[in-house]
């Protein structure tokens, strides 16, 4: 059957996990995570929850570019503003704590063939369209915050974007297995300017080291002498 892939996947998640605490790390990007499901104003049925992205999809008719465009605007300044709040919330010096702030997102978006397969409870989407999804996370771009759509999903739509997003611009990516692979590509750095600075917070000022704990914004219990 043919249909609509949607990959959001946060940059920088690697490094942020294998060079900070875990349990720190894990609970913001759980949080995060969680974010980017809310943010599925597509209604886009939910594939995979991978440890650092999800893959959305829809069998049948694809997205029109315009709603997807909302939607991963949506998702990136909903996922920039919890970085801030986590930034101005923060008490813990942590490694993870300390360096939430600069994860982002990038986002590849494709149509081609897909399978949905049974295994047990559970529905797993295959194909070799998953797989190039997949794969074009592993690109040349030098970029780390990117909307990344196949000319198999763009097709020939009237491509009007929103004046912070720049130009989606033309690119091939050369994909093992699968040859030349032509796309757009979007840079979403712009996007940072619609994003909102979270108000102060109340309680901030008060005698944090006082106390013998505190509790860390990603939800982890947390003794003062904590480093």
């Amino acid at each position: 059957m043919t249909g609509f892939l949607f990959l959001p996947d946060i940059s920088g998640f690697t490094r942020f996990v294998t060079q900070t605490e875990l349990n720190h790390s894990r609970h913001i990007i759980a949080e995060l995570l969680e974010i980017i499901l809310k943010a599925n104003t597509l209604g886009l049925k939910v594939s995979e929850v991978e440890g650092d992205a999800i893959l959305f999809y829809r069998t049948g008719s694809v997205p029109p570019l315009g709603a997807l465009i909302e939607q991963v605007t949506a998702t990136f300044v909903a996922f920039h503003t919890q970085l801030k709040v986590l930034e101005r919330d923060r008490v813990c010096r942590c490694g993870a704590c300390s360096t939430a702030s600069r994860l982002s997102l990038k986002f590849i978006a494709h149509a081609g063939t897909l399978e949905e397969t049974s295994i047990g409870t559970f529905t797993k989407l295959m194909g070799a369209d998953v797989i190039l999804v997949h794969s074009l996370l592993k690109n040349s771009l030098p970029h780390q915050e990117y909307f990344l759509a196949t000319d198999d999903y763009l097709g020939s739509a009237e491509i009007t974007l929103p004046a912070q997003w720049g130009v989606l611009g033309a690119h091939t990516e050369m994909v093992e297995e699968f040859g030349a692979v032509s796309c757009r590509v979007a840079v979403l750095s712009g996007l940072h300017a619609v994003v909102p600075d979270p108000p102060p917070n109340a309680l901030a000022g008060r005698a944090r080291g006082a106390l013998s704990a505190s509790v860390c914004p990603a939800g982890v219990r947390l003794r003062h002498s904590h480093r």
